[in-house]
């Protein structure tokens, strides 16, 4: 194993469940980003220079799998959806443009917390079961996913970043 000095950086505790994915953004000079997406129905979007949270994203399903194109945030969930993001927008942004609204929530702790629940402004259909897996091709205008459904597509992505601005 590698020495603990290598580790940069630790974001423990953020996600309530498992991480299913990391993403880097499609231009990290210009949009410095990276998301996290797990089982807790939550996208995650850190500044890659600070490692502070920019946006936490409620989406409702789980996110399995996401791929970042230019500022696009794609995310791959549980309910064979594709959901496509602005991933730049901080959660203040997302609710100014009425992308986001609040609701109560129950935790299991039988706690109630305020939670910021996305309507994606694109979705991409067409699987039947979870989708495992995403691809972009090397120009960013397909995505190749894969799903539980024994399925693989193609989608073109564009257009898709005219949709959330």
């Amino acid at each position: 194993s590698l020495p603990a000095k290598r580790v940069l950086q630790t974001l423990d505790e953020i996600h309530e469940q498992s991480i299913e994915s990391v993403a880097i953004s499609g231009n990290p000079l210009a949009n410095p980003y990276f998301a996290t997406c797990g089982c807790d129905c939550r996208v995650v979007v850190w500044d890659m220079m600070t490692f502070v949270i920019r946006s936490s994203i409620y989406i409702g399903e789980a996110a399995i799998c996401m791929k970042w194109n230019n500022h696009t945030l794609m995310v791959g969930c549980s309910d064979a959806i594709i959901r496509v993001y602005d991933g730049r927008a901080s959660l203040e942004q997302q609710a100014e443009t009425g992308m986001a609204a609040v609701r109560d929530v129950e935790d299991d702790d039988a706690l109630k917390e305020k939670r910021a629940t996305y309507r994606a402004p694109a979705v991409l259909l067409g699987h039947r079961r979870l989708l495992t897996d995403m691809a972009l091709n090397a120009n960013g205008t397909c995505l190749f996913t894969s799903s539980d459904d024994g399925s693989s597509r193609v989608f073109s992505t564009m257009g898709l970043a005219q949709n959330h601005e």
